[in-house]
């Protein structure tokens, strides 16, 4: 049987275009899966980065400071005249040191300069929000006063100066 050379290179040319075509679409699906793929992931990266923390509401917080601190002693060594004092008034005392902290920035916002002092009570660790420090006792007693009028019960303590100041 005898073969046309002319449809032959027809024959080929049509399935080296049909390859070629395929070849094609199939770069394509590939490239639009990459895209989809690529829209989809940057679109959760973009929500996971913007998402922000969900700030935790302080005012339902019920702090145990009241009830504890009138069960705790404190002994203080006796004060020469010449020694300096400085006063703060204590806000608050939490277990927890994110309390302590939402508290803290809160009280920074008002304006206060604010410490948080870690202590260990027994088995328990307490984060303790002071206020100060206050030059005297009558500076404490001022600001002590103004907490009050917003519902912000504190104590005051006194401390030494210390030297490195």
């Amino acid at each position: 049987m005898k073969t046309n050379r002319s449809s032959l290179s027809y024959d080929n040319a049509g399935n080296r275009f049909r390859n070629w075509a395929l070849v094609f679409l199939f770069a394509a699906a590939l490239l639009i899966i990459h895209l989809v793929y690529q829209k989809i992931h940057l679109k959760s990266e973009n929500e996971r980065l913007s998402v922000k923390p969900k700030l935790i509401a302080l005012s339902p917080v019920k702090f145990d400071f009241y009830t504890v601190l009138p069960k705790m002693s404190v002994t203080t060594a006796p004060q020469s005249m010449s020694m300096a004092t400085v006063y703060f008034l204590q806000i608050a005392a939490v277990r927890q040191e994110l309390y302590a902290n939402g508290l803290a920035e809160q009280m920074r916002k008002s304006g206060y300069h604010v410490s948080i002092q870690p202590y260990q009570s027994g088995q328990t660790q307490w984060y303790r929000v002071m206020l100060g420090p206050f030059e005297s006792m009558q500076q404490a007693q001022k600001h002590q006063a103004q907490l009050e009028a917003h519902h912000i019960n504190s104590i005051i303590s006194a401390a030494p100066l210390s030297n490195s100041r």
